[in-house]
């Protein structure tokens, strides 16, 4: 059955319990000494279905807190393991930026020679070839 099927149950059954020990505590009145016993077993009976319904429903919640436990469980597992895995990305971020530096200073260093030897290269050619006087 279902939780709120449960609880309906119970209502209801409580609700005619108290219906129960009332006509008979108001009939015994009038009758005489038994509707009294009667009465406290209609209110026996009660409260038994309120036990009843008190031990399902906590065992329903025991349940349904063991399964939330062990899914926060499993969630903050899944947080570790991705805190894991961002830790271990900004180590090899951290690596990535190193190497870039270095392949910028390389890169710094390339571009300084190209210009020096493209220099060399303009003073030779200037060398090797004397402006003529018919340019001049």
């Amino acid at each position: 059955m279902k939780k709120s099927n449960i609880e309906i149950l119970a209502l209801i059954i409580g609700l005619l319990v108290l219906t129960a020990s009332a006509f008979l505590m108001f009939s015994g009145a009038l009758s005489g000494g038994d509707s009294i016993f009667y009465t406290n077993i209609s209110i026996a009976v009660g409260f038994l279905v309120y036990i009843v319904y008190n031990w399902l429903a906590t065992n329903s919640l025991n349940k349904e807190i063991r399964n939330l436990q062990q899914h926060v469980k499993s969630l903050k597992d899944e947080i570790k393991r991705k805190e894991a895995a961002l830790e271990e990305k900004a180590q090899q971020n951290k690596v990535l930026e190193n190497e870039k530096a270095g392949l910028n200073q390389q890169l710094i260093e390339a571009q300084e020679k190209i210009s020096g030897l493209e220099q060399a290269l303009e003073k030779a050619r200037e060398e090797n070839n004397p402006p003529s006087q018919e340019e001049a």
